[in-house]
């Protein structure tokens, strides 16, 4: 009897025209999405081995202008950018950047709602880093075309049209009277068309997740896809049990094809639209803030404003404080001072910004537990390095960053000391990192 179900269910699905061409479909768009995910991730590593190859010529020309004896009577100005830390410090820019996991080809994540790399000033970080947007950091989007969508968005709505007339097929057609007088056990040969279709299910799975380990054979990340396969499994699962749940209401194919659609767009849409209005609510960002660490630093060209300034930094840096008063040195020591109290209010905001970030990915992890879709995203987000934890962190390295460049520069800047050859050998350098 199983085989004889088997036999006959299988010729029923090469029969079925519409359900060949939605699996041609599937793996027409899985295939796109593939695509499109790793196209975005050679992007992004074309982009950040440009901006390395910028920032190393870049150290490299500044180490050979050094070596050479005659700049200082060729180029004053050069010279003075170069070994003065005040100067410099204003000169130099450096690029940071969030580099993607190679397994983010499967799950863009939130590489495409945070900015990824970013130009920065080390005399004052934040008015570059919020002139270039903390995008939407309310915000976790859904509905990026990666490999992850296709799976936790489109494979539902596939065993929906597989599984949605499980029962009340045989109903409509007439055939159920025929079915309880031949068939010996009505429960066995549900449980068999089950088990059959739930197969289906998984070997179209399988062989979509071959497509993604076939297409990435150079990436190395087979064991974060035999993790998530393994988790699509038993999202794939769910579905069938919910499908097979409606099914068992005895109710129409209409009844049924509402109903799961209804419930694909509960656990999809609705709840992580909610849960993400409700994280906003919860942890709000005030944007106002922001706006005052965006400003260029100004002082009113006056010896007792410099002197003001320098009094406040120096009371909490009295390590620089050196007893050189001259106008020239007074003028450049009172601007390092500014850019550094002001990003002591951008190192604040940003760690309130940090921490409420957190605390929203706390709060949806916990929701997400409730729901499938959810959960299985955040597996996925988790596992290719795309989630908003992973964003924090490429902001704290950031942060601690631009720390070390300014100690860099005002172990000199307020010693008045030159920078040499190999001084500038203890740079920190982010490409480095």
């Amino acid at each position: 009897m199983l085989k004889t179900i088997f036999i006959y269910e299988l010729k029923y699905l090469i029969r079925n025209k519409i359900l060949i061409i939605l699996s041609v479909v599937l793996f027409i768009i899985s295939g796109y999405a593939l695509f499109n995910g790793s196209s975005f991730y050679n992007k992004q590593i074309a982009v950040i081995d440009k901006l390395k190859t910028k920032d190393s010529l870049s150290y490299s020309t500044i180490l050979e202008k050094l070596k050479s004896d005659s700049l200082e009577k060729k180029d004053p100005r050069e010279y003075k950018s170069l070994t003065f830390a005040s100067w410099a410090i204003f000169d130099n820019k450096f690029n940071v950047y969030w580099k993607p996991n190679p397994a983010s080809v499967i799950s863009i994540g939130n590489r495409d709602v945070y900015p990824y790399y970013q130009e920065i000033l080390p005399v004052s970080l934040y008015m570059r880093l919020f002139k270039n947007e903390i995008s939407n950091p309310n915000m976790l989007l859904i509905g990026n075309i990666d490999f992850s969508y296709i799976i936790i968005f489109v494979f539902p709505l596939f065993i929906i049209a597989l599984l949605f007339n499980f029962s009340s097929q045989n109903k409509e057609t007439g055939i159920q009277p025929f079915l309880f007088v031949n068939v010996l056990s009505i429960k066995k040969l549900v449980y068999t068309r089950l088990v059959f279709y739930t197969l289906i299910v998984l070997a179209i799975l399988a062989l979509l997740f071959f497509l993604a380990f076939f297409l990435l054979l150079n990436n190395h990340s087979y064991g974060i896809l035999i993790k998530l396969f393994l988790l699509s499994c038993l999202f794939s699962l769910f579905w069938v049990g919910v499908c097979y749940a409606v099914n068992q209401l005895n109710r129409s194919s209409v009844f049924n094809i509402t109903s799961l659609i209804s419930l694909w767009l509960v656990f999809s849409v609705l709840i992580p639209s909610v849960s993400n209005q409700l994280a906003a609510y919860k942890y709000p960002i005030n944007s106002e803030e922001i706006t005052k660490n965006i400003r260029r630093i100004q002082l009113k060209d006056d010896d007792a404003a410099f002197e003001a300034v320098l009094k406040k930094f120096y009371a909490k840096y009295p390590h620089y404080n050196t007893p050189d008063t001259s106008g020239a040195n007074l003028f450049s020591k009172a601007y390092l001072a500014q850019g550094q109290l002001s990003d002591l209010e951008g190192d604040s905001l940003l760690n309130g910004i940090c921490d409420k970030m957190l605390q929203k990915q706390k709060f949806l992890t916990a929701i997400s537990f409730a729901n499938p879709t959810m959960c299985l995203q955040n597996y996925f987000a988790n596992a290719t390095e795309t989630n908003l934890t992973d964003y924090v962190s490429y902001l704290k390295k950031l942060q601690q960053f631009n720390v070390d460049l300014k100690q860099f520069y005002f172990r000199k800047a307020f010693t008045n000391d030159r920078m040499d050859v190999n001084y500038y050998q203890l740079m920190p350098q982010w490409y480095k990192r």
